[in-house]
């Protein structure tokens, strides 16, 4: 399960995107500065799929403890800072960060920005129109689905569910964040029907193996996770 460690710093948009996160049922960590962070994840190796660290001003320590981050390949790292000097922005992703944020921005483009952080760190590989995670590959283009190579039938519903579900491997979704995200904000169906339809989706994906991929989270909805 995707865990996110975040330096605030009692910045307003990190706090929002803080209260965002747990809203939505994230495994989340939160510190008050850099060094702290650093050493916290340094301690627990692998433990986060993403660290956001708060940048206000040019110094070289921030950039050594990027560097001692990104020892770390499966942990992405995002910087956010209210600076705008190219330069900089280029020594940090030079240092190793992911993805460099510049405030002013929306909260909906910054947890975009978390989200494909986490994707890319999740396991999901794309090219071009392909979704593959474990041994589930999406085409978008196609509208086609297979799992071990073996080509599953969908209807659209089934098929719109999965590829939210892949392109939010192992984040907790609940049923409401499923309905919209898969049918739209503006679909009337109940939560519940969300049950129905990962019923068929994992009856469906089990003609090839035994293994599911559909987890449920209880209290909260459903993960995709190998």
């Amino acid at each position: 399960m995707a865990e996110i460690l975040i330096v605030a710093q009692q910045d307003p948009l990190l706090n929002q995107l803080i209260s965002y996160l747990r809203q939505n049922h994230f495994g989340l960590k939160t510190m008050t500065n850099n060094a702290d962070a650093t050493q916290l994840a340094e301690r627990h190796p692998g433990s986060f799929s993403l660290i956001i660290l708060n940048w206000q001003g040019a110094n070289s320590t921030t950039l050594s403890q990027i560097q001692r981050l990104r020892q770390s390949p499966t942990t992405a790292i995002m910087v956010v800072t209210t600076i705008t000097d190219t330069a900089q922005k280029i020594a940090v992703l030079t240092a190793g960060a992911d993805d460099f944020v510049t405030e002013p921005l929306s909260l909906l483009e910054l947890i975009t920005r978390v989200r494909v952080l986490l994707r890319r760190q999740s396991g999901v590989q794309t090219s071009g129109s392909q979704f593959r995670y474990s041994d589930l590959l999406i085409d978008t283009k196609t509208r086609q689905v297979w799992r071990n190579g073996v080509l599953v039938q969908l209807t659209q519903r089934e098929y719109q569910l999965l590829l939210v579900l892949v392109q939010h491997a192992e984040v907790q979704l609940s049923r409401a964040d499923l309905l919209a995200l898969a049918w739209g904000a503006d679909f009337t169906g109940q939560p519940n029907l969300i049950d129905v339809y990962i019923r068929y989706l994992r009856q469906k994906l089990a003609l090839t193996t035994t293994h599911q991929l559909i987890k449920t989270v209880r209290g909260v909805g459903y993960c995709l996770q190998a």
